[in-house]
């Protein structure tokens, strides 16, 4: 189901754009915004040797080798034209948490997602009722190969689905911009990797992802990048601090608190950190000293309710149990409604009082911009603090 209510695209055709490595190098590299985040150099799509190379913070343009995709300069994370785009076309300053057309608390049917589900287990509902339904073929997930490493897979099957549900934790490699927004580079790498492995592939994806990386999506579906238009939806999850892959950060954790990271059996993140312990103790953490977890780039985002996504989903906001739902777009309000009327999830006036429904989305609105301003604010230290 395509937007009705979607700004049209600019009018670049797939796989190429307007400007290259002449203007990136101009309005980039020499103005001297370049963090050297090799994304221009990692999307190349020269035949054979890259067209680009950069090396101890020297870049080397091979013009004989260049296609003229200009897709060096269209994936930037440092030029303003893509995010004044984005903010148009998501309206993402209509509130302090982003476009609402809904917002509703909601709690899977299954008992066996409930069983698997760090909250209301609503996510993992939505994507089992798009599969079902033939919407999607596949939905890009994370899934934890360690305990601290997550990886970005296509789950296929429910029982492939089932394999993330829970907290889906860590960031990877991202990049905070100048402009106040996070590139998620190893969502970028994943993209790429599909077309490479199979470029005339009609298969449609569902997303699910933290702020960073469903922003870098729609900068990808933004410029026609393969293969970021076949992903058909996107699933935000609210995002204070994603957690690490970094060992040294988990260690500084459990030194602050006290806690062995061996001994925890399960996260969630609330409006504080709430740690499940193996011999079944549960830890509060507050988010100042859940930060710690936290890498420079994540420290500087400023986007918690994630205001990219069709639906972003989380538990701030909702009783124990429960999922709150903000509905960003009208394709995220058709998954949504098609999921109560399937039988997938129900919502919290359909358990307890239908009087009280205004109440609910009056106080996820009320948590999420609480949330929202905590993290601009730990955004603003952050910066402070880089700048010392």
């Amino acid at each position: 189901m395509k937007d009705p209510d979607a700004v049209p695209l600019p009018g670049r055709p797939q796989e190429s754009a307007t400007k290259g490595f002449g203007e990136l190098e101009a309005e980039v590299i020499k103005a001297g915004a370049c963090s050297e985040c090799r994304a221009c150099v990692d999307i190349c799509t020269a035949d054979g040797p890259e067209a680009l190379e950069l090396d101890l913070g020297r870049f080397t343009f091979h013009q004989d080798r260049c296609t003229g995709c200009g897709l060096c300069y269209a994936v930037c994370p440092e030029v303003p034209w893509a995010w004044e785009d984005l903010q148009e076309r998501y309206e993402i300053e209509a509130s302090e948490i982003g476009k609402e057309r809904a917002l509703s608390s909601a709690v899977t049917r299954s008992a066996i997602i409930k069983s698997r589900s760090a909250d209301g287990g609503v996510v993992t509902s939505l994507l089992w009722y798009m599969l079902d339904t033939g919407q999607v073929d596949g939905a890009i997930l994370a899934k934890a190969d360690g305990p601290l490493g997550p990886t970005l897979f296509i789950a296929r099957t429910r029982d492939e689905v089932l394999q993330a549900a829970g907290l889906r934790a860590g960031r990877g490699t991202s990049l905070a911009t100048r402009l106040g927004v996070v590139t998620n580079l190893d969502m970028m790498g994943f993209l790429r990797r599909l077309y490479k492995d199979d470029p005339a592939s009609a298969e449609r994806l569902v997303l699910v992802g933290t702020p960073c990386q469903i922003h870098t999506l729609r900068r990808m579906q933004q410029v026609g990048v393969a293969p970021a238009p076949r992903v058909y939806a996107s699933l935000g999850l609210f995002c204070y601090e994603a957690l690490p892959l970094n060992k040294v950060q988990w260690h500084r954790f459990e030194e602050a608190t006290g806690l062995r990271v061996e001994d925890v059996e399960r996260i969630q993140m609330r409006e504080e950190l709430v740690l499940t312990m193996k011999d079944g103790r549960t830890k509060r953490i507050d988010l100042d000293t859940a930060s710690l977890l936290a890498g420079p780039n994540c420290l500087r985002c400023t986007d918690f309710s994630n205001r990219f996504g069709d639906l972003s989903l989380g538990a701030t906001g909702s009783d124990p149990g429960f999922t709150s739902v903000v509905v960003r777009t009208e394709l995220g309000r058709a998954l949504f409604e098609g999921a109560i009327e399937g039988g997938y999830v129900m919502e919290w006036t359909s358990v307890f009082d239908k009087e009280g429904g205004k109440d609910v989305a009056h106080r996820v609105r009320g948590r999420l911009v609480d949330q929202t301003h905590k993290k601009q604010e730990l955004a603003k230290h952050a910066g402070k603090k880089a700048a010392a």
